[in-house]
């Protein structure tokens, strides 16, 4: 079972973590890395290797694509052969955690994920 780290700003990663285990249950494999105010990119870049280091096969989710959390998670992407998604919100990471269960490849949950992210984004009006 390949792991989950959701980075972000903020409680970003926190709360989209805390809000699928409210959906899904509590999950194994799955680590949240917020960027807070205080962290310095070398302090902040330390968490997430530290946060990496006891997953062979895990993927990256993130909160925004040219944001700090997504930019240092691209030394991990190099140093460990992993992939990160930016653009995190709840049905990525929902489609991610399920995929784990049904047998998908990484690969084959990473292309689910981004359809299902993009397939939720709706306006909801009154006309």
């Amino acid at each position: 079972m390949f792991a989950i780290i959701v980075v972000g700003h903020g409680e970003f990663s926190t709360g989209l973590t805390n809000a699928a285990e409210m959906i899904l249950g509590e999950q194994e494999n799955m680590v949240a890395v917020p960027l807070l105010p205080t962290d310095s990119p070398e302090t902040y870049l330390g968490r997430l290797k530290e946060a990496v280091s006891s997953y062979d096969e895990f993927v990256i989710l993130a909160d925004l694509k040219g944001g700090t959390p997504a930019n240092l998670s691209t030394f991990i992407v190099k140093e460990k052969g992993c992939k990160c998604i930016t653009g995190a919100n709840l049905p990525m990471l929902l489609e991610l955690i399920s995929s784990r269960y049904n047998s998908m490849t990484i690969e084959e949950a990473i292309l689910e994920a981004k359809k299902v992210g993009n397939d939720g984004i709706f306006e909801i009006n009154n006309a």
